[in-house]
């Protein structure tokens, strides 16, 4: 069997590679390097030695413990952490808790391509070594509420079945791949996981929530857009809080977002940027997603068994900044309905860098605040009071339109 047969992974793999070819070719050295490195998918071996170091999960494997680190972010309900060791799991297991990895859209959309044949040699090469890490440590996966995002719109509850279907459909064929072909740098097997078949056809339970979220980030983008300056950042986040009581809701881990992104906190700026293509309506949305991810895996997960067991959630996600956010944010009690949250107690922070020499005002102004809005509160559960959607909707349609006149001078449709 030729060498060019198997096509590395990893540096060293490549490092071998060319030592075969070197002999088989008889060749010398620095070109057998550069053939390699192009059987391996890169243009040269300089490229991919910088992807390989820089772009990849670094990985290490010392007494069968594997650790993975960037380019992905991960937290559960204690905060930021890391890809799971064998020795976490096995922890776990003897307690009786199920560990799962939670995937995010990125990375469902990530691995559906990589199912496919995906062209870009950096995200192919990432993506195979986050699979090998998931079959060698043998963690459960959800990929179920990345696939949901992935198939959603932010008009309706209703689902793109289609969408849905195929995206799920390729996830389960990547995940469902062998330890030995990822290894190897092999094509996606055909073996498909029957289990990650999805049904659904909408979002009823869920989307009243995310179209709250949406709304909020809406919100929090209006604000910004008149002006992000350190001087106004108490100003901005006490506008956002009174819009929130007039809406009657808030939400720890969007309040958290709000003081990093209106406190200058570069680690939180890109759950609201605009990538190509894409509108502020865009970004509003998939915050909204990323900050229910998050809420799901602090809040909802810790109480949902799989199979009758507790679950140890971990959210993984190639956007930092929501991690972040949710780092920031840890609930610190829940209270329950029938087995289900309803309501958690979360501290916040805003230590970040615009509110330095603010703080004490910043304190001032919410504490003049907070017994108003627990009187509400109180007042809101004694009547039995609704959340008002309807109120949402008219604050939705009336922040796009204010959003998308200001930035491109059109109302969407």
């Amino acid at each position: 069997m030729s060498s060019e047969a198997i096509r590395p992974s990893t540096l060293d793999g490549i490092k071998r590679l060319a030592k075969s070819l070197k002999s088989e070719r008889g060749i010398q050295h620095v070109r057998a390097l550069g053939d390699a490195a192009q059987v391996a998918g890169f243009q040269n071996f300089r490229h991919a030695s910088n992807v390989l170091r820089t772009a990849a999960p670094n990985m290490a494997d010392t007494n069968n413990r594997l650790f993975i680190a960037k380019p992905f972010s991960y937290f559960d309900l204690k905060g930021e952490c890391n890809f799971p060791s064998p020795d976490l799991i096995r922890s776990n297991a003897r307690q009786g808790i199920v560990t799962a990895l939670v995937l995010d859209a990125n990375i469902c959309l990530n691995l559906s391509n990589y199912a496919r044949g995906q062209k870009d040699p950096i995200k192919e090469s990432m993506f195979r070594q986050f699979l090998l890490a998931v079959e060698m440590v043998k963690v459960d996966v959800v990929p179920y509420f990345g696939c949901l995002e992935l198939a959603s719109t932010r008009g309706n509850d209703q689902l793109n079945t289609s969408k849905l279907s195929s995206i799920t459909s390729n996830v389960a064929r990547a995940l469902a791949q062998s330890e030995e072909s990822l290894a190897l740098g092999r094509q996606i097997s055909t073996r498909i996981a029957d289990e990650l078949e999805m049904t659904d056809k909408s979002l009823s339970e869920a989307f009243p929530m995310l179209r709250y979220a949406y709304c909020c980030f809406l919100k929090i983008f209006e604000i910004r857009s008149r002006g992000f300056l350190k001087d106004r950042a108490v100003k901005h986040f006490i506008e956002f809080f009174d819009w929130c009581e007039t809406m009657e809701c808030h939400v720890g881990l969007i309040s958290q977002a709000a003081f990093a992104l209106f406190g200058g906190a570069k680690e939180a700026d890109k759950l609201l940027s605009l990538r190509e293509g894409k509108t502020p309506l865009d970004a509003a949305w998939g915050a909204a997603w990323d900050i229910w991810h998050c809420w799901m895996v602090q809040n909802y997960f810790p109480t949902l068994p799989v199979d009758g067991l507790p679950q140890h959630s971990i959210f993984v996600t190639d956007d930092a900044a929501a991690a972040f956010v949710a780092g920031q944010c840890l609930p610190r009690a829940m209270f329950l309905n029938a087995g289900k949250p309803f309501l958690s107690a979360s501290v916040l922070s805003y230590n970040f860098p615009f509110y330095v020499d603010k703080r004490e005002r910043l304190n001032e102004q919410l504490r003049a605040r907070d017994s108003r809005r627990f009187d509400r509160m109180l007042s809101n559960v004694v009547n039995a009071s609704k959340f008002n959607h309807a109120r949402v909707q008219t604050e939705v349609e009336q922040l796009e339109q204010t959003i998308m006149a200001t930035w491109t001078g059109t109302v969407p449709d």
